[in-house]
């Protein structure tokens, strides 16, 4: 954002010189030289000696920035003048009004009368709703949406009732294209009243009071007359005969009150000649305007590094009616100062009023593009990117119900409209639907945007993240396959740990170990436990367990089995059977109390 400080233009001063020769033949109306003048960059130089037929001599110097010069000759001569007297002419003056409202209730798609609310007069001049009755006026969308049938955001309304109920009807046939929630839309109301006064204004022709009007006079001079009322000058637009002139008066009226009224004054015809000047060489002098036309391509700016070409700016000005925003394309740059490391002014040439006319969505732009307008020093310009780029806008428009919100846009075309909004900070009731938030509607306030990458910590109660939904309590998959509760349990149809503690059970891809080593389950199949007490059946096919080596897989269907090894402390139980059937078995009534190897078989 830079300050616009106006148009620029420069000349060069030369060393002078008087001696001054054409590269043509002088014109014939080089004459007398003791009222002869010559003009050069708004300045006469009074001609002092003819001395042949291309080469004069003038009073003073003449400077130049190049060797040679158009310099324009002007012949003057005194003259005793009468003027016509004034006539009556009927002069039209138009007075704005302007005015702003919303509409109270809902409306529906077919509608041409509405009831109106927030009603606020704008008019320049001062003015009351009272203003507005029954008058043919503007109505138009503030925010440019295409709300009327006519497919436009601009039709012809009248205020028919101040209410209550307050009443504004559409004409010509139009009513609004949709449904549009109450006090949704901002209108702005405008209307021009027309009066009629008379005023005076002089005849165009001017008499030559004795004799004719000297040939020299040309139809594209001047004639500038003292009547006693200030004096003023004229284009010469005809020569009507050799005693009457006709003059444009559409900038002055003379100061006439009688039918014809003696004026004095002095014509010039003016003749251009290309000369030749013995100037020396010239320096730079730049001269910097306060105030930008609407038709110059030319800004100086504070600061002019910053802008590139193709680059689109926004300047944005208040006027008695409202806001305008008129949209500029840069076409190049230029330093004012380009050795200095502190000055970073320069110019801007750039495209007046780029986009006007076009349509697109403004939804991230600002508003639409307007004519070219003037400006004054100070004007704020203010970048919307190029294509590649983009820019930051903040929107806190208390006529906008969608904001407060931050966009990030960037610049996807050379069009005005050729943007693309990447994230939304803030009221997000403007992107209500679309895919920048899921198609959720009432979407609140947020973030809506594509990838978001944070560090620290995240705290909320709801809300979804990946396809995993969170509340107050519980984070769950969409499948509801993995489920972790604030109780501390956890649910899932598949999980997988390769490392960790769990409980106090450390885990490796090997085996499940208490911490204290006392209960371990290894990949192999073997389990060690200190103090196992276990209920229900154990099969097995070898191993040991307590006082008993299991070296051989007992055939369970059978009720007698051999004991084919022996016992270390009784021999009495080897090669006995053990009696019983299903799962409880004897030996007679022996007992034994140190380990015992054995083998089942039938």
């Amino acid at each position: 954002m830079v300050n616009c400080s106006g148009s620029y233009s420069s000349s060069l001063d030369s060393t002078p010189s008087t001696g001054v020769t054409s590269s043509t033949t002088l014109p014939t109306q080089f004459g007398d030289n003791s009222t002869d003048n010559l003009e050069f960059d708004s300045t006469e130089y009074l001609i002092s000696s003819i001395d042949d037929t291309d080469k004069f001599t003038i009073a003073s110097s003449i400077y130049a920035d190049t060797d040679s010069a158009t310099l324009n000759y002007s012949q003057s001569n005194a003259f005793s003048s009468q003027v016509s007297a004034s006539v009556n002419v009927s002069v039209n003056t138009s007075t704005p009004y302007s005015a702003s409202f919303q509409n109270r209730i809902t409306l529906s798609n077919g509608d041409s009368t509405f009831e109106y609310i927030n009603f606020v007069v704008d008019t320049p001049g001062g003015g009351d709703v009272s203003d507005f009755l029954n008058v043919v006026c503007t109505i138009t969308e503030m925010n440019g949406v295409s709300v009327f049938s006519n497919s436009s955001d601009t039709a012809t309304a009248t205020l028919t009732a101040l209410g209550p109920p307050t009443e504004m009807t559409l004409l010509s046939g139009i009513t609004f294209n949709g449904t549009y929630a109450a006090q949704t839309l901002e209108f702005a109301l405008s209307f021009s009243e027309v009066t009629s006064t008379t005023e005076h204004q002089a005849s165009q022709y001017v008499y030559k009071k004795a004799g004719t009007w000297p040939t020299a006079i040309e139809n594209d001079g001047k004639i500038t007359f003292n009547d006693g009322g200030g004096s003023h000058t004229f284009d010469i637009l005809e020569r009507v005969n050799s005693v009457t002139l006709r003059i444009d008066t559409s900038s002055n009226k003379p100061n006439t009150s009688g039918s014809f009224v003696v004026a004095t004054g002095a014509y010039s015809s003016s003749h251009s000649d290309s000369i030749t000047i013995s100037a020396g060489t010239g320096s730079l002098n730049e001269f910097i305007y306060d105030n930008i036309s609407s038709t110059s391509s030319q800004f100086i700016v504070d600061n002019v590094s910053g802008f590139a070409v193709n680059e689109i700016l926004t300047l944005k000005k208040v006027t008695n009616t409202g806001f305008t925003t008129e949209y500029v394309l840069v076409d190049s740059s230029s330093r004012l100062n380009g050795g200095s490391d502190t000055d970073l002014s320069g110019i801007l040439n750039v495209t007046r009023a780029y986009g006007s006319g076009t349509t697109g969505d403004s939804a991230s732009l600002g508003d639409i593009a307007s004519i070219a307008q003037e400006y004054e020093s100070g004007q704020v310009v203010v970048s919307t990117g190029k294509v590649g780029s983009g820019f930051i806008r903040l929107n806190a428009n208390p006529n906008d119900t969608s904001t407060p919100y931050m966009d990030i846009v960037e610049r996807t075309g050379s069009g005005l409209y050729d943007v693309q909004l990447k994230a939304r900070l803030g009221d997000l009731s403007g992107l209500d639907g679309t895919d920048m938030v899921l198609g959720r509607s009432n979407p609140g306030f947020g973030l809506a945007t594509d990838n978001v990458f944070l560090q620290g910590g995240i705290i909320a109660s709801y809300g979804e993240i990946g396809g995993f939904s969170i509340d107050t309590t519980t984070i769950s998959s969409s499948n509801d396959n993995l489920i972790l509760r604030d109780n501390g349990q956890i649910t899932g149809s598949d999980v997988l740990f390769d490392g960790g503690v769990i409980g106090g059970f450390e885990i490796s891809n090997t085996q499940i170990n208490s911490s204290n080593n006392n209960l371990v389950l290894k990949s192999n199949g073997q389990i060690t436990g200190s103090a196992v007490n276990l209920t229900g059946n154990i099969n097995a096919e070898v191993g040991t367990f307590e006082d008993v080596e299991i070296v051989g897989q007992p055939i369970l269907s059978e009720s007698l089995f051999l004991i084919e090894s022996w016992a270390t402390s009784s021999a009495a139980l080897q090669n006995q059977h053990l009696v019983g059937s299903g799962t409880t078995f004897s030996v007679g009534s022996e007992l034994w109390s140190t380990k015992v190897v054995f083998k089942l078989c039938r």
